[in-house]
């Protein structure tokens, strides 16, 4: 909040660890979206593949957990870039 260099250090890291450990799509969709959020906030030309990579682990959810990701998905597919 109000540190976007911190804030994608620690969206990064989280993205790290979760590929490093292989983790499930539940925890690299958080990551990415995490990810997307910053991005989108610095107003990165990186934004829209991050939400691109978000939406990518969103499809391999299972679908108990769809359900209950679906807003997080939507909040970032709906927003304008920057």
């Amino acid at each position: 909040a109000g540190n976007l260099a911190q804030a994608r250090h620690h969206a990064q890291q989280c993205l790290d660890i979760v590929e490093l450990e292989s983790a499930p799509a539940l925890e690299r969709f958080f990551a990415w979206e995490a990810l997307a959020i910053v991005a989108r906030a610095a107003r990165s030309d990186d934004a829209e593949p991050t939400v691109a990579h978000a939406r990518a682990a969103f499809a391999e959810l299972a679908e108990g957990d769809r359900g209950w990701c679906q807003a997080s998905l939507d909040k970032l597919t709906t927003q304008t870039p920057g």
